[in-house]
């Protein structure tokens, strides 16, 4: 893999985390089931490290934390 291919897949997967927080925080936390908000962000870190190995996890890790610091 190349360099740009590699810049190329991290970028797409920055992106669609973007757009996963954002339809979390916009349609997502807006429904409620038996009381019960959906919650799709460990979703996000869980399939980055199922398809990345050793940067899924960093990554998973990373966005866990910040994830654990800006949700309330």
């Amino acid at each position: 893999m190349t360099r740009r291919d590699y810049t190329l897949k991290w970028l797409f997967y920055s992106l669609a985390t973007l757009l996963l927080v954002v339809v979390q925080d916009i349609i997502l936390n807006h429904i409620s089931l038996w009381g019960v908000h959906p919650f799709i962000l460990p979703l996000i870190a869980a399939l980055a490290t199922m398809w990345e190995s050793n940067e899924g996890v960093i990554f998973a890790l990373v966005f866990g934390l910040l994830t654990d610091l800006t949700t309330k």
